[in-house]
């Protein structure tokens, strides 16, 4: 018989008894209402049940489930080393975000591993078309939470922000990268992307001020970019990152 196929934005229906259980697609993840659908421990594009396998036929779900995730080349992000101890004064310096770290490439959210994170429809449907560089995340200290939301394509994302960082172009040196990156953001209209605030540091009193503060507030570390660098792929001397550690205590007085 002839099969129906699941579209983004138009639901199905299914009866059993008296229970009507909806069926919907977005992006790779067909999902149904039923408790069989929800009780699965697979990741929501890796699950089917009765009423989708009556639907789109028992043979393409069973497919759609055992496929193999869609795989880019991994991203060519720029890495930093560590302190080296180099006059700051002049570098440009952002919150190091404790995020997954990802790719933009205009159509696809790509991690490290270069496996395209399967992202709703609705977390990147006003992102710019131009790369950009940055970090999924959900808040200081909730690096599970956001690792956990980006390995599936569920309601998770709802709590995941895209902080952009960088809009990568080889010829294009650091200041006007930024400003760039700037424009895109206030021109796109999307809840879910944000460009990461970044500063001129004057000096290593500064930082080291900043990293004391940061520290308080629970923050993962501060990275530190060089004036008028390119953006590079892998580690390079031009972007160095600055821990964060825990809060100081003070000592009560003996």
């Amino acid at each position: 018989r002839h099969m129906t196929k699941l579209t983004d934005g138009h639901p199905k229906y299914a009866m059993e008894g008296k229970a009507v259980f909806e069926m919907k697609k977005d992006g790779p993840v067909h999902s149904c209402t039923c408790p069989s659908w929800a009780s699965q421990k697979a990741p929501p594009d890796r699950r089917t049940c009765t009423h989708l396998q009556a639907l789109c036929g028992k043979k393409e779900e069973s497919e759609r489930v055992a496929a193999p995730p869609s795989k880019k080349g991994p991203p060519h992000f720029s890495l930093p080393r560590e302190r080296s101890g180099e006059d700051p004064s002049g570098w440009i310096w952002t919150e190091r975000l404790d995020g997954v770290r990802a790719w933009w490439d205009g159509k696809h959210l790509i991690g490290a591993d270069g496996r395209v994170l399967q992202a709703p429809r609705w977390f990147t449907d006003e992102f710019p078309v131009r790369p950009m560089d940055g970090h999924l995340w959900s808040g200081r200290g909730r690096f599970k939470e956001a690792e956990t939301a980006c390995a599936g394509a569920g309601d998770g994302w709802i709590a995941l922000r895209f902080s952009a960082s960088d809009a990568p172009d080889p010829v294009e040196p650091l200041e006007a990268r930024l400003l760039r990156l700037d424009d895109m953001w206030r021109s796109s209209r999307s809840a879910f992307l944000d460009a990461g605030l970044q500063w001129t540091l004057s000096g290593q009193e500064e930082l080291d001020k900043i990293v004391r503060r940061l520290s308080a507030l629970g923050a993962y570390g501060v990275t530190i970019r060089r004036p008028g660098s390119l953006y590079s792929k892998g580690r390079t001397g031009d972007v160095e990152e600055v821990p964060c550690g825990p809060p100081e205590v003070d000592e009560p007085e003996q």
